[in-house]
């Protein structure tokens, strides 16, 4: 019985591994990513900063972490808090773009329209499931860094009843 036990328990294993093996290499080449994303890849890391809401300088951290086989940047903003938010960015047909996923309870997806070395500034996808007229929404988003990639400030805009109301901005210093 001990050795039945022994033998099913290897074959097991032997099977898993084989499997395993199997499924690595039938994964097809992944595409290759945009510059822009490339660039983006560089905020992995932990960082902290300051945002000023009524007239209050508030303390905000937040967090990036590339996943899915580095072709996915997950940002998560205000960790710890009852207000975390996810963002997630990638690229789509070659373009770089990101869904946020907003405490306000609507997931704004927003490409990338310009960018240079060291800035990169998103907009509402024109085929959006957001409905702008009517939705409060984050409209655009402007992520700039400074000081050898030491210094990021993000400037996100918020939309209600159809236009801009408020700008949001944050300046964060990376912590690791």
């Amino acid at each position: 019985m001990f050795a039945r036990i022994i033998l099913v328990s290897f074959l097991s294993a032997l099977l898993s591994g084989a499997i395993s093996k199997a499924a690595e290499e039938e994964m097809p080449p992944r595409p290759p990513s945009s510059a822009e994303f490339e660039r983006l890849k560089g905020l992995v890391g932990e960082w902290e900063g300051t945002s000023v809401k009524d007239g209050k300088e508030e303390k905000v951290k937040v967090r990036y972490e590339l996943t899915s086989g580095g072709s996915v940047l997950l940002e998560r903003f205000c960790v710890g808090t009852p207000s975390e938010m996810v963002s997630v960015y990638h690229d789509r047909a070659g373009r770089l773009e990101m869904t946020h996923y907003c405490m306000l309870g609507n997931q704004p997806r927003m490409v990338l329209n310009e960018s240079s070395g060291t800035n990169w500034k998103f907009q509402l996808a024109a085929d959006t499931d957001i409905d702008v007229a009517h939705e409060q929404h984050m409209h655009g988003l402007e992520i700039s860094l400074a000081d050898g990639g030491g210094q990021m400030n993000q400037s996100w805009n918020c939309y209600k009843e159809g236009a801009k109301d408020t700008d949001a901005v944050f300046s964060f210093t990376r912590l690791r």
